[in-house]
C-alpha cells in the first residue's frame, strides 16, 4: 500500500551511498508514493547504478549547486502532499512514514513532524560515540515541540533526514533558501515555525551517517553566520514579545561563528551588539561571553590546531 509521501534524495558523486539510501526507502514497511533522486551533475556512475531500480524511482537531472537547489528541484518534480527529504549518505527507517505520516494526516495545522535519528559510521554500524555526542545533556533538555525561539537556541534539534513536511507549508515559505550553501535546513525550520506548528514524535526515522563526507567545521560556521545574519535582518517577522530574545540568540550564534573562524573583529562586533542590547542577559550567554573575551587574544592562542578560515562569503 502506497503512502502520500514523496521521498526526495539529492546526490552528487555518491553512487554507492545513493543506491543504499534508495534501497532503504524501498525496504520500508510502507511504500512511498514517489521516490525522486536529484542528481546534481555527478561525474561518477551514479546514474548508471540507479538504473537497477527501474521505474520504482524517478531520477532527474538537477543543476550543480547546493543542497537547497537540489531539494527544491525534487519538490518541483514530485506531486505527493507530504515531503520527506533524505540525504544521500543517510538511510531511511520505516518510522519516517509509519510514525510521522499519521501526524500530518491527522493534524492539518502541523507543517512539519520530526523523529529521532540513529548515528552510524561509514560501515553502517551504529556509532555509540556519535550518539552520545548528539545526546549530550543540556540544561532544560531539547524541546519536544519546536518553536521559533527553541529552534534558534538549539540549532540541531531537527535532522533533515528524519522529517516530513507538508507541501502546502513548504510552498507557503517558498521552500529552501538557495542563497544558503549550508544550514539551509535550519533556516527552513525557523521560517516554518513562524507560520505552522512543528511536532516531535518519539520514534526513529532515519540513520545519520557520521563520516568524512559531513559538512566541514569551516563551512558549518560560515553557514551559521549567514543564517544568523539573515534572521537578524528579519526580526520584524518575530512576535514582538520574543524579538529581543531572538536577537540575543542570533547575535550569540554570529559571535560564536566568527570566533570559530578566528575572525576576531567580527566576533567582537557581534558580541558588543548583544551587550549593548542587554548587558546582563548577553554576558550570561557563554557563546557571547567567550567570543567577546577571546576576540582580544592573538589568533594562534585561539585555535592552535585550526587554520584561519577564509573571509569569503561573510
Amino acid at each position: 500500500m502506497a503512502s502520500s509521501v514523496a521521498i526526495i534524495i539529492p546526490t552528487r558523486n555518491r553512487a554507492t551511498l545513493a543506491c543504499q539510501a534508495v534501497q532503504s526507502v524501498l525496504d520500508s514497511a510502507t511504500t512511498p508514493a514517489e521516490v525522486v533522486v536529484v542528481d546534481a551533475g555527478s561525474s561518477d556512475d551514479t546514474r548508471e547504478q540507479l538504473r537497477r531500480f527501474g521505474d520504482r524511482i524517478r531520477v532527474i537531472e538537477g543543476e550543480p549547486g547546493n543542497a537547497a537547489t537540489t531539494r527544491n528541484a525534487g519538490v518541483r518534480a514530485s506531486t505527493a502532499p507530504f515531503l520527506g527529504f533524505l540525504d544521500s549518505d543517510d538511510l531511511m527507517l520505516p518510522g519516517k512514514i509509519t510514525c510521522l505520516e499519521p501526524v500530518l494526516s491527522g493534524q492539518p495545522d502541523a507543517g512539519l513532524v520530526y523523529g529521532g535519528i540513529q548515528a552510524i559510521n561509514e560501515s553502517d554500524t551504529v556509532d555509540a560515540e556519535a550518539i552520545a555526542r548528539r545526546a549530550t545533556p543540556r540544561k532544560g533538555g531539547k524541546p519536544e515541540g519546536a518553536t521559533y525561539l527553541s529552534l534558534a537556541e538549539w540549532r540541531d534539534v531537527i535532522s533533515t533526514s528524519a522529517t516530513l513536511v507538508r507541501r502546502a507549508a513548504f510552498d507557503s515559505i517558498e521552500g529552501y533558501d538557495e542563497e544558503l550553501n549550508t544550514c539551509q535546513d535550519w533556516d527552513l525550520y525557523l521560517r516554518l515555525s513562524l507560520r505552522w506548528r512543528l511536532v516531535s514524535k518519539p520514534c526513529f526515522a532515519a540513520k545519520y551517517r557520521v563520516w568524512e563526507g559531513n559538512v566541514s567545521w569551516q563551512r558549518m560556521a560560515i553557514g551559521v553566520a549567514k543564517v544568523a545574519e539573515k534572521h537578524l535582518s528579519e526580526l520584524s517577522r518575530v512576535p514582538s514579545e520574543e524579538r529581543e530574545s531572538a536577537q540575543l540568540v542570533f547575535l550569540g550564534w554570529l559571535a560564536g561563528a566568527h570566533h570559530t573562524l578566528v575572525h576576531r573583529r567580527e566576533a567582537r562586533t557581534a558580541a558588543m551588539r548583544a551587550i549593548r542590547l542587554h548587558p546582563v542577559r548577553a554576558l550570561a550567554r557563554p557563546r557571547i561571553r567567550h567570543a567577546f573575551l577571546a576576540s582580544f587574544l592573538p589568533g594562534r592562542v585561539l585555535w592552535r590546531r585550526r587554520p584561519v578560515a577564509p573571509r569569503e562569503g561573510l
